[in-house]
């Protein structure tokens, strides 16, 4: 009953479609045959059987696949209906002569499986709806939905010549048999979309803008959608080759997003696609994932098409043993996927397997950066560049839009700062950035040249002077770095790491270092006087270095080096990370149990144009913002807001030394200011400094509790001030010094 309600409403719209009103007497038998329909039941029974062998191909052990053969006992409620979706199928078993053993056995062949599906239910004609170039009437006859007529010898021929001049890279004898043929065949949307390519292959894919609108013409003849949006648009596998050629065109237009959500949609019904298109289009969706920085997402479609694609070509194998082509096709994308693998591991910073590695071969350059890169996160700096060799002789590849030199120049910049050597890699930053504006002009010499498609984007200007303002900020020269910064977070303003930097700046500029403080005559003006002696004796202090303190009142979101725009900076880094795991409730276990396991792979968080950032990385941020966030609440004299980040600081799991040292002076310091010396002096007891390196600790340790006070005096408010500014952002003294600034501390307060 439902299938039949199911095919009055296909009757219904096809009568609406092509305006056919009841006075025409217009049978549904005829109405079938001109649009070339098949009943609603058997469309239903044919993706039914295409979805079953879709299903019986998925690995053992997979949930749908088990459903297949589950039979449940029990009775059946009496009036459902007879026919079960298992009396369905075993009597579609038992029509085509074969049984439910040898079907599942069927299933692992592609071809046969279709064979054997069109032979139960045959697949429906192509009813082609043509358009007119006059849109002015809304009103169409029924005659103008006529089906495209059948394809002669002669188009045939010209076809076949049209294929051979193009892979012999004729394209200009290609774009003319196919114009011959378009006015053939005016409106058939294969013929429309291969000349359209073949006209931008002869333009040496110079006319984007043509292509671009030759494409969206054939979406429109299609009646499809450009993005794919409608689950209508996917049955006909044939116009898959359409959504490939614009996700291809968006990526090279750097539109790697978009690009991505289309192949997307597109993996979803990659089961009826052709298997040399469904092999570039997961290769493509490879290089996206790797390109957003989505390396897990790239390695399940890295295992997809080792699934589905060298699994078919080895059962192939055995029918053309003798076919050396497809064997050298088979090494050949073996080892592209073997590269991939590599990349994926070194986005996520997984070193330990070394088998991949070891497996890379050849001298070409994407397997010898890959190499050096390997070697780079190992710390064999010197083999990383010996592995990169010398620079090359082409500086730019036609082919991929890379411009070599300037990779080779930044990769050299990259080892040189690892090697302390910040001064070199700025010089060889900078080539890169001359190559880089080299290659741009003369792929653009002026506003009339147009390039070709690889080469319309290749500029890595904004990639190059992010790590240019690493380089100068290591160099300690906050100023260029900060013109580096302030450009780039204009394009990378997601990056959390990005708006930390900035503020490094200012706080750089500042106050580079203490040496200024430690002078004899600056540590005179901490203590003017004494009064009394013996025990009696006091200290008399004075302002000591915060006279020469200046406060800026300027709004934070001028830009400029300053601390209110580092505060600016600091709340944007802060805001982009994620929620602290220490603020999140636990789920309960029924609620655990009900939604799922939980996802495998490690959160990542983006951070371009750096790789992504993994959890611990995203923990060891988060104490970073919060320490330079204290030190400058403290200059801003925001003791408040200092003292909730040194004390969100503390709490933190996976502190280093220096930052656990930094957390307790700035603690202490707004304690102070806010009156309350007891906590300080608890905050500032020199057994908290157990260690002030800026590595992290192999064991976690908890952070020490119930001290007790040991004095209780308003009148070290200035000086622990000042003992605190000893531990400025960077924590260069020494262990021994900093136990000596505490020592000093609690022994005046003594007195």
């Amino acid at each position: 009953m439902c299938i039949k309600r199911i095919q009055v409403f296909i009757n219904r719209c096809l009568r609406r479609i092509l305006r056919i009103k009841w006075t025409d007497k217009t049978s549904n038998k005829s109405l079938w045959e001109r649009t070339r329909q098949i009943p609603a039941g058997d469309e239903i029974g044919r993706r039914r059987w295409r979805w079953i062998g879709h299903t019986l191909r998925k690995p053992c052990g997979s949930i749908t696949k088990n459903v297949l053969d589950w039979n449940p006992q029990g009775k059946r409620s009496r009036g459902r209906p007879r026919g079960t979706w298992r009396r369905v199928r075993d009597n579609d078993v038992k029509d085509s002569g074969h049984t439910w053993n040898h079907v599942k056995r069927m299933a692992q062949d592609r071809e046969r499986w279709r064979g054997f599906v069109g032979g139960l239910y045959p697949a429906p004609g192509k009813f082609e709806f043509p358009i007119k170039c006059n849109h002015t009437s809304d009103k169409m006859s029924a005659e103008e939905f006529s089906p495209q007529p059948s394809v002669t010898e002669q188009q045939k021929e010209l076809a076949q010549q049209a294929m051979a001049e193009f892979e012999k890279g004729a394209f200009g004898q290609c774009a003319k048999t196919m114009s011959q043929l378009a006015a053939a065949r005016p409106t058939d949307v294969k013929v429309v979309l291969n000349r359209s390519v073949a006209l931008f292959y002869q333009s040496q894919m110079k006319q984007v803008d043509e292509f671009r609108h030759n494409i969206h013409t054939v979406f429109n003849m299609a009646r499809i959608s450009p993005d794919l949006s409608e689950k209508s648009n996917l049955d006909d596998s044939d116009y898959a080759v359409v959504y490939y050629n614009k996700a291809v065109v968006l990526y090279h237009e750097k539109q790697y997003r978009a690009a991505l959500a289309i192949l997307e949609r597109l993996f979803k019904y990659i089961e009826p696609i052709d298997e040399s298109l469904a092999q570039k289009v997961m290769l493509l969706l490879i290089e996206l994932y790797l390109i957003v920085h989505q390396p897990y997402d790239a390695l399940r479609m890295v295992a997809n098409v080792e699934k589905f694609l060298i699994g078919k070509n080895q059962t192939s194998q055995d029918k053309d043993k003798n076919d050396s082509n497809s064997v050298s096709s088979v090494e050949v994308l073996r080892a592209k996927l073997t590269l991939y693998k590599v990349r994926c591991s070194l986005m996520s910073k997984v070193i330990k397997n070394k088998k991949d590695y070891k497996s890379l071969q050849g001298n070409s350059q994407p397997v010898n950066y890959a190499k050096a890169n390997y070697e780079y996160l190992k710390g064999n700096l010197r083999k990383a560049a010996k592995i990169l060799g010398n620079p090359p002789n082409v500086h730019l590849s036609h082919t991929t839009g890379e411009c070599l030199a300037v990779m080779y120049a930044n990769n050299q910049a990259l080892i040189n700062m690892c090697l302390q050597k910040p001064n070199i890699a700025i010089c060889q930053v900078r080539d890169a950035l001359q190559y880089n504006e080299k290659v741009s002009k003369d792929t653009v010499p002026n506003d009339k040249a147009r390039p070709s498609l690889q080469l319309s984007y290749v500029s890595r200007h904004f990639q190059l002077l992010h790590n240019l303002g690493v380089l100068q900020l290591h160099a300690r020269r906050p100023s260029p770095a900060f013109d580096c910064f302030y450009e780039c977070v204009q394009v990378y303003h997601r990056n959390p790491r990005l708006w930390l930097r900035l503020a490094e700046c200012c706080i750089m500029h500042h106050k580079e270092h203490n040496d200024a403080d430690r002078e004899y005559t600056h540590r005179l003006g901490v203590v003017q006087s004494t009064v009394g002696s013996g025990i009696h004796r006091k200290l008399i202090l004075g302002q000591g270095l915060e006279k020469d303190k200046n406060i800026n009142t300027s709004g934070g979101v001028v830009p400029g080096l300053n601390l209110s725009f580092a505060s600016f900076c600091l709340k944007n880094a802060f805001a982009l990370l994620p929620k602290d795991p220490l603020d999140i409730k636990p789920v309960p276990q029924d609620s655990m149990a009900e939604s799922g396991p939980l996802p495998t792979d490690p959160l990542l968080l983006s951070a371009e144009p750096s790789n992504p950032l993994q959890t611990s990385e995203v923990a060891n941020l988060r104490c970073a913002i919060l320490t330079s966030s204290a030190y400058v609440c403290l200059c801003n004299n925001d003791f408040l807001k200092a003292l909730q980040h040194a004390v969100n600081l503390l709490r933190q799991p996976n502190l280093t030394g220096a930052q656990r040292y930094l957390g307790h002076m700035y603690k202490g310091e707004a304690l102070v200011a806010l009156d309350r010396i007891a906590d300080a002096v608890t905050e500032l007891n020199p057994e908290n400094v157990k260690d002030i390196s800026t590595t992290l600790p192999e064991v976690l340790s908890e952070p020490e509790k119930d001290q007790e006070p040991l004095a209780q005096n308003r009148g070290i408010q200035f000086y622990l001030r000042l003992l605190s500014k000893f531990a400025v952002r960077k924590a260069n003294l020494q262990h021994i010094n900093a136990n000596i600034i505490m020592l000093l501390e609690m022994n005046g307060s003594s007195y």
